[in-house]
C-alpha cells in the first residue's frame, strides 16, 4: 500500500487552500505546485516519485515539471486525496494555516 511503502517518495502539490482540510496521506511530503520551482531541489535526485493533490488537477502538471527536470515520477495518485479519503484508506492530521508559505515547505523539507 502507498501509506506504507517507505520506497516511493510521496508528494502532495495541493493549493495552499486545500491544505486547510488538515487531512493528509501518511508521510507525505507537502509542497504546493506554486512553490514546487524552488522546492524541487529539496527531493532526491533517486527517489520514486508518486505525486498527489486534491482530484489529479495539479499532479500532472507537476509530474510532467518533475519529469522534464529529470526526475524519476513513477505515477499520479488516480483519483487523489478526494479517492484516498472515500476509500477510507490511513490518513494523518497536521496543522496548517492559510499562512503557508516557503517556511513550512522548508519545515517540510527537515521532516
Amino acid at each position: 500500500m502507498l501509506a506504507e511503502d517507505n520506497s516511493l517518495y510521496v508528494l502532495d502539490v495541493r493549493p495552499i487552500d486545500c491544505n486547510l482540510e488538515k487531512i493528509f496521506i501518511k508521510g507525505t511530503h507537502v509542497c504546493p505546485m506554486v512553490y514546487l520551482a524552488d522546492w524541487h531541489k529539496n527531493i532526491p535526485k533517486e527517489a520514486n516519485i508518486v505525486i498527489s493533490d486534491w482530484t489529479n488537477k495539479k499532479s500532472i502538471l507537476a509530474a510532467k515539471y518533475l519529469t522534464n527536470l529529470g526526475y524519476n515520477v513513477i505515477g499520479v495518485l488516480k483519483g487523489g486525496i478526494v479517492r484516498w479519503r472515500d476509500e477510507k484508506l490511513p490518513l494523518e492530521y497536521r496543522e496548517t494555516s492559510l499562512a503557508y508559505d516557503k517556511d513550512l515547505c522548508e519545515k517540510e523539507r527537515q521532516r
